[in-house]
Parts: structure tokens; sequence; C-alpha cells
């Protein structure tokens, strides 16, 4: 994953730009040298969401002499988190820039209505590539009934957080999902199922297959 800075994209004291990669990705931002005797800095991130990879280095466009230059940083993408970095001169007046550079998670979002399901057992499939963080919403409608993940390989699609139950658009009134995260480390299935937890459970299974994207 490429994120490239021009100047030009700079405001006079303070730009904040995002982007989006993938867990496992590498990610590599390259920002613009222009004027002589500034530089880029790493002023601040948390090495725990984006860690540092290799050295910082100083490179050319399409690596031709006489292109512009771009110093290039290198992280390795652990969660979602802030790049803040700094342009300016290591001495006199420095008349810093400085950039926030946020870096959001890419999500594949599969939302399941209970309209699409079978009266006993539902076959579904969705497509993610390797690294995406899965999001699989499953609406819940009747009282009572709830959905649990019965069977998955931890190997091929990793649980990612906590499940949490949320509103459509979290607004209050709207439709609720029991919501599933997912590492896609390879294609595989999901099983789930929506019961009651007591009496007659009256169960309605749902096998979600996860393809890898070519």
């Amino acid at each position: 994953m490429r994120i490239t800075v021009d100047q030009s994209q700079l405001t006079q004291s303070r730009t904040r730009l995002e982007g989006t990669a993938a867990k496992g990705d590498l990610l590599e931002v390259r920002l613009e040298l222009k004027a002589t005797g500034y530089t880029w800095k790493l002023k601040n991130h948390d090495p725990n969401r984006l860690k540092p990879d290799g050295e910082v280095t100083t490179e050319s466009q399409d690596k031709k002499p006489g292109g512009r230059e771009y110093k290039v940083f290198r992280f390795q993408v652990l969660d979602e988190g802030d790049l803040d970095f700094q342009l300016a001169r290591p001495f006199g007046n420095p008349d810093p820039k400085d950039l926030r550079l946020h870096i959001e998670l890419a999500i594949v979002r599969i939302t399941v209505d209970q309209s699409q399901l079978t009266q006993s057992r539902t076959r579904l499939e969705g497509t993610a590539a390797k690294g995406d963080l899965l999001e699989v919403r499953l609406e819940l409608k009747a009282t009572g009934y709830t959905w649990k993940l019965k069977n998955h390989d931890p190997n091929r699609l990793k649980p990612d957080g906590e499940v949490t139950t949320e509103s459509q658009d979290k607004k209050p009134g709207g439709r609720e999902y029991k919501v599933f995260r997912f590492q896609v480390l390879d294609e595989g299935d999901l099983d789930f199922q929506l019961a009651r937890p007591f009496g007659n459970p009256d169960p309605k299974d749902l096998r979600l297959h996860i393809e890898l994207a070519r």
C-alpha cells in the first residue's frame, strides 16, 4: 500500500489527510522534498498500531535522476492510527508544516437480513482479500432470538475484537444487528445459528462462505 503526498497538498500550517490499508499491509508513505534545507521527520505515532519497518530512505520519482525527490517511510499496519510528520529546516527559523496522516483499516462488510434466510439452512457467499478486516452484520428481529458463531477455522478467518450489537446507521429505533469481525487469512466458512437460548430453539442456520478476491 503506497500513499504519496506532494507539497501542493499542504496548507500553510497543518494538514490532515486520510488513507486506507488492511491489517498486515506494508504501508509506504512518500513525502515530497522540494525546498532546499527542508526535510521530513516523523514526530509522533503509536508503534503498536503502525510499526516502522526498515530505514527511512530518499528516492527520486520513478527512481530517475532529476525527478521529484521523496522521503520514504515504511510501516507495518497492525491497526488504524495516526502518523504525525513535520516538514521543517533543522536550523534557523524552521517555518514548519505539519501533516497528520490518519490510516483507517480497510473493512469488508457483509450484511444479512432475516428475509434472506430459508426456513432451516441458508448458504451465502462473500468475497474479501487476504489481510482485510471482515465485518459480518446479522439482523436481530424476533425477541429472544440471538446469533451465535457455531463453527469456523481461526487459521482462515480469525475473530477480531468483541461481538457487538449495533443499530442501523447507529440511530435509535433502527434495525439491530449482531456484528462479528474477522481477520481474513484465507478463504473459509463461517457457520452461524439464529436461535432462542431456552425452550424450543427453532433454529435457523447460516453458512457464509468467504472466497478470496482474485
